[in-house]
């Protein structure tokens, strides 16, 4: 066998290497398939088009409770390959490492209970300050499988 030769059509021009002997047809796949794909080694709680850190878009809101932790889950939306590298921003600094605590105004930790490769559960840190009874947390997220 051998390398069969670049594919051309007419506009527009896309292009295919494959292991043939004769050139077979592009392969175009719906936007939302491709997508999916590819959140099985990225996903993230961001719009689209805004990268990690960016201070805009609807961030993640939950209660907290005084005294006991609740443990708060994410549910990924597509399966990951495997258990990902987790990373939370605080949606208004878009520092990393930081949640913040919207009826205080403060921001705080969180300490990650599991990371699986489709659910990330964590709580508020109880030394966090502001921390009383129906207060929320809000954070941005990334999940990421390295290649």
């Amino acid at each position: 066998m051998q390398w069969a030769r670049l594919t051309r059509r007419r506009r527009p021009v896309k292009k295919a290497l494959t292991w043939a002997s004769v050139a077979t047809p592009f392969e175009v796949r719906p936007f939302a398939m491709e997508l999916t794909m590819c959140m099985r080694y990225y996903e993230k709680s961001y719009p689209i088009n805004d990268i990690a850190g960016a201070t805009t878009g609807g961030p993640l809101t939950w209660g907290i409770i005084s005294g006991n932790r609740p443990v708060h889950t994410i549910y990924f939306k597509v399966v990951k390959r495997s258990a990902p590298t987790f990373n939370y921003y605080n949606p208004f600094t878009g520092a990393i490492s930081l949640a913040r605590n919207n009826d205080a105004s403060t921001n705080g930790t969180l300490t990650l209970n599991h990371v699986s490769d489709n659910t990330v559960a964590f709580w508020w840190n109880s030394g966090n300050t502001g921390q009383v009874q129906g207060s929320s947390i809000s954070i941005h997220y990334t999940a990421d499988i390295e290649l």
